[in-house]
């Protein structure tokens, strides 16, 4: 059985998770799909004030942007979504996707903010030392996690990563 359908519809679909970031940066971006048919007018997408939106990966984010038919139809389209980097705490509402004539689509973002390191840790000491052990203490900076790297040379630094595990 075909079914035909004569109504204007919108589509959004993806399945987006947290999105994470440290204070003062975006996060990285994730992606859904829109879609449209039967149209009269343009796809309008509007993100709240937390988050933004683009049609091309990793520029021209926006709170809001459109989508213009060919033909009365808007082709299966990516939108990458990110949390912007003026946000704090733990930013959430709802990215919108309407057209005239067709239902107001709605997805969840949801998003949390990490504070950064404003003191580093200081005061390394390194006791007891033998060829295989040593005792390291220092003084705590005012983050909540520690990270220790030990390298057998005389030079370089370790290069950790954000919102990295190790």
């Amino acid at each position: 059985t075909i079914t035909y359908t004569s109504e204007t519809s919108v589509a959004a679909t993806g399945a987006l998770g947290t999105f994470e970031a440290y204070q003062g940066n975006a996060s990285s971006d994730q992606v859904i799909s829109v879609s449209g048919c039967i149209l009269s007018a343009d796809i309008l997408i509007e993100a709240p004030d937390d988050f933004e939106i683009s049609l091309t990966r990793g520029s021209d984010y926006a709170n809001s942007l459109s989508i213009s038919p060919v033909a009365n139809t808007v082709n299966v389209t990516p939108v990458y979504v990110r949390m912007k980097a003026s946000a704090t705490g733990t930013p959430s509402g709802f990215i919108t996707f309407a057209s005239t004539g067709a239902t107001t689509r709605q997805l969840t973002l949801n998003g949390v903010k990490y504070a950064c390191n404003a003191t580093q840790a200081s005061l390394v000491n390194i006791a007891n030392r033998t060829q295989t052990t040593a005792d390291i203490s220092w003084t705590n900076g005012n983050g909540s996690h520690r990270v220790v790297f030990i390298k057998a040379a005389s030079g370089g630094y370790p290069t950790p990563a954000n919102l990295t595990s190790y």
